[in-house]
């Protein structure tokens, strides 16, 4: 199930990205085998797997829409805004169209209050970076909204940059990823087994 659940994430933050996305900030461009859980020793959670799956088995499974006759790129498929935004409404995070940022905080540390400063930064950030950028063009039949699977990516980006002293020695994908993370502002939350 784990697989489904970053196979999911991680394509979901791949059509998340606005069309002016720097090419070299594309999801191929990940270090393979690198995630935050792999680098980060950081403890901090924005996506429990129980909610993940009562979240995705409530959305049919369908493959991405074809490419626009205007040669445009084409939004996520509706499955993925969908999963995300069911998720961070489950937590109360995103509320009325707009995310709560204390309780995104609250939701990312836990009771781990050693983490709140850099919590707080991270969504603050990312709340401000999404609602001053372009959303991706909508696909056929999306009814949900962009903006969790935007946040998600963004927020673990931030915390990896602040990740610091924690991030895992000696381990060259971390290095990229912490290289990849400063330069685009996302990386994916979760394990990829």
């Amino acid at each position: 199930m784990k697989q489904i659940i970053v196979a999911v994430a991680v394509i979901a933050m791949v059509f998340a990205h606005p069309p002016d996305m720097d090419p070299a900030c594309a999801p191929f461009n990940l270090p393979k085998n690198a995630t935050f859980s792999d680098c980060c020793q950081m403890k901090v959670q924005m996506i429990p797997t129980d909610v993940f799956q009562k979240c995705a088995s409530q959305f049919p499974k369908h493959p991405p829409p074809p490419p626009a006759q205007d040669g445009k790129p084409m939004g996520p498929p509706p499955m993925f805004c969908c999963i995300t935004e069911c998720v961070m409404k489950e937590l109360k995070v995103f509320v009325d169209g707009k995310v709560d940022v204390n309780a995104a905080v609250t939701q990312l540390i836990g009771s781990d209050s050693s983490l709140k400063s850099t919590a707080e930064s991270a969504v603050n950030y990312c709340v401000n970076k999404t609602s001053t950028m372009p959303s991706p063009p909508p696909s056929p039949g999306a009814t949900c909204s962009p903006i969790p699977m935007m946040m998600i990516g963004c927020v673990y980006g931030q915390i990896y940059k602040n990740c610091g002293s924690q991030i895992v020695p000696n381990k060259p994908e971390c290095t990229q990823l912490s290289d990849f993370a400063k330069k685009c502002d996302w990386v994916p939350p979760m394990k990829k087994d």
